[in-house]
């Protein structure tokens, strides 16, 4: 069994006789005068300390231990190999002593790194996605209390049928077409849903209510990994269609299907605030690979749809002026301060020149240092030939 295993640091590699892994949590212990009793604090995840002892050997050993010094010296930031932990994102913690051992023609070394992380205001962050987050649950309870109450106001009983058949049926066909129910496998939700749906509107408003909500509302979905950016132009899309929108109201059935109208759209409002969260996060995919591209012009595109439909529903909602209409208000702004401040702050979009043609893979490392952006690349310019770029391109400063 091998006991040395092979690692690198920003490609360059040596060998490993031994590595450990500091972890834990973050713990601040607080003692008050005159009090026995301390309190200890926990103020989250510790950052993990990577140490490896390791060897570059053989003939050319001091020339493998000079690579090893220029590549410490030129960036402490980089990317690690790990012989257990695979790939790392670190920076190097301090000074590393190399030693050479000409008896052994070996030159061994013990490195200290910590895990890079993101540079970014973790409070900032967090307080903008729980406040959409908060925002997103406000919309969804007051369209559902809404809802009840329009609906007891209407003697719909005697038309319980005609209404189902009339605006939900429609709703319904558009969703079994829709990406919403086959990305998310909710056909055979769907099904139950229009089995049962006049059944459950005839005994009961708010049961009626909570079933199409339970159908439609995505904000356990948030941890997935998928391409979060296009579901939301697509949910955006459904809730602008025609079966969503309210009609006429001069009857009463015309009213009651312009309230399962209104809850199914402001539902589908609420979802998309929720997912707007997860722009831009790790687990925020491309829809060809699992590349994890955040492109900014693809944010500000998500970011303009979502504030047209929130002003739309503003419009729609501002004679109600209640309370519906002022979470819409506050969702707008939070939107636009997450998407513009948190993601797209960091990511500038600027033209680039490219006088002689070149594979898209040497743009991506020569921009980046990293040749996997290079569908990122190719896909924001919409390059038909990836082999063969040139003139102006669009590029992200990081």
């Amino acid at each position: 069994m091998r006991l040395l295993r092979k690692a690198s640091f920003n490609n360059v590699s040596f060998e490993v006789s031994a590595g450990s892994v500091s972890v834990g949590r973050r713990i601040v212990t607080h003692e008050f005068p005159q009090r026995d009793t301390p309190y200890s604090e926990d103020l989250g995840r510790a950052y993990r300390q990577f140490t490896v002892s390791g060897f570059v050997t053989g003939a050319d050993y001091i020339e493998k231990a000079r690579r090893l010094q220029e590549a410490l010296e030129s960036d402490s930031k980089g990317r690690l190999i790990h012989p257990w932990l695979g790939t790392l994102d670190v920076i190097v913690a301090d000074k590393t002593t190399i030693t050479w051992d000409t008896a052994s023609r070996l030159a061994s070394f013990d490195i200290t790194f910590i895990e890079l992380g993101e540079q970014k205001d973790p409070s900032l962050s967090r307080s903008f996605i729980s406040k959409l987050k908060s925002i997103a649950d406000d919309i969804s309870d007051e369209c559902y209390n809404y809802f009840v109450e329009a609906m007891e106001s209407i003697d719909y009983y005697a038309i319980v049928d005609a209404v189902i058949n009339d605006s939900w049926f429609d709703i319904s066909n558009k969703l079994k077409n829709s990406d919403l129910v086959r990305n998310f496998g909710l056909e055979d939700l769907l099904d139950y849903t229009d089995t049962v749906a006049a059944e459950t509107l005839g005994a009961n408003a708010g049961n009626f209510a909570k079933l199409l909500q339970n159908l439609l509302s995505l904000s356990d979905n948030t941890t997935d990994t998928r391409n979060f950016r296009q579901t939301i132009l697509s949910l955006c899309t459904l809730a602008e269609s025609k079966p969503f929108q309210n009609q006429g109201l001069n009857s009463t059935q015309g009213q009651a299907n312009n309230c399962i109208r209104q809850l199914c759209r402001q539902t589908l409002i609420a979802d998309v605030i929720g997912l707007c969260t997860a722009v831009g996060a790790s687990n925020d995919i491309s829809a060809d690979d699992d590349a994890k591209v955040k492109s900014y012009d693809e944010i500000v595109e998500v970011q303009n749809r979502v504030l047209k439909l929130l002003e739309s529903e503003m419009i729609a909602t501002e004679d109600d002026g209640g309370e519906v209409y002022q979470s819409l208000e506050k969702a707008y702004s939070s939107v636009y301060q997450h998407l513009s401040v948190n993601i797209c702050q960091s990511k500038q979009l600027y033209t680039d020149s490219v006088k002689l043609v070149c594979p898209a893979l040497n743009l991506a490392y020569d921009r980046y240092e990293d040749a996997e952006r290079a569908d990122e690349i190719t896909s924001r310019n919409r390059i038909v030939n990836p082999l063969f770029v040139s003139g102006d391109i669009k590029v992200l400063n990081s």
